[in-house]
Order: C-alpha cells, then sequence, then structure tokens
C-alpha cells in the first residue's frame, strides 16, 4: 500500500483537485459544450432548468427520484459545482494561475485580475449582477466565450 504524500496547503487545488475537474464533468459535457461564461447570466435566470439538463445530462439522482423532488437550494448547489468545476477547468486550461488559501474560495489569478469561479453561479442566480455588468465583467476578464469543454 502506497503511503499518502503531504503537499503543502497552496499546492492541494493542482495537486488534488485540478486532475480530478475533467473526470468530474465529462458526463455533463452535452450541456456544457453549449455554454459559455457569457451565457451563464441567462441560464441563472432559470437555475431549476439547468439543473434539470445536468441531472439528466449527467444521471445523477437515483431512478426513484424525480427532478421536482431536490429541493431548490439542493439544485442551486449541484449547479453550481459542475459549472465551478467546468470554469476552474478552462480557467486553468486558459492559462490562470490558482491560488488557494485556508478558509478562503479558490481563486483563479491572470494580469491582476481575479475569479473565484465556485461563487459565480451563485451570484448570478441571486441577482448580484445585471445583464450588462455581467457582460462587461467577462469582456473585463477576457472570458466571454471561454469553453467549458
Amino acid at each position: 500500500m502506497d503511503s499518502l504524500k503531504s503537499i503543502a496547503w497552496e499546492n492541494v487545488a493542482e495537486t488534488a483537485f485540478a486532475p480530478q475537474w475533467d473526470t468530474n464533468t465529462e458526463k455533463f459535457k452535452q450541456v456544457l459544450m453549449t455554454i459559455t461564461p457569457q451565457g451563464l447570466f441567462d441560464m441563472a435566470q432559470n437555475p431549476a432548468n439547468l439543473f434539470a439538463k445536468l441531472a439528466t445530462t449527467g444521471k445523477i439522482l437515483p431512478p426513484n427520484v424525480k427532478l421536482n423532488q431536490v429541493p431548490q437550494n439542493v439544485q442551486l448547489q449541484i449547479t453550481n459545482k459542475v459549472i465551478g468545476t467546468a470554469l476552474a477547468s478552462a480557467l486553468r486550461r486558459d492559462g490562470w494561475m490558482m491560488k488557494n488559501n485556508l478558509g478562503e474560495d479558490l481563486l483563479f489569478i491572470k494580469i491582476n485580475k481575479e475569479i473565484s469561479p465556485y461563487s459565480i453561479f451563485l451570484k448570478l442566480a441571486a441577482g448580484e449582477y445585471s445583464r450588462q455588468q455581467w457582460i462587461e465583467y467577462c469582456e473585463e476578464n477576457n472570458i466571454s466565450s471561454l469553453s467549458f469543454i
């Protein structure tokens, strides 16, 4: 049996999380390939619809559980995790550097810009951005048409 290897906290995301991102989003590929970061605004206006697409495509629910049986807050958390993971993977492929501090959200940094991929969908769904603000955010960060897959 191999022994566990210790890693510094600042390397956890790169060493432990990143290798799993593509694997974890593969089953959602059919849906994710139709979404861009800029398009997330419209998706976040009806998170239940996006959850239904992800749940159906990824077959994430047990056969005896119907979509409408999943509480809205759980739908939102699952959707946020899938979108956050896909965005994190896309940012990494696009040359963004990861920064993870203990107790803080995972950040991606590139040329003095920061993105926290695991909070974006929740903020959009909560109405923290207007459509125009989100478009400007995507343009400022050069992620408007970044491919999730």
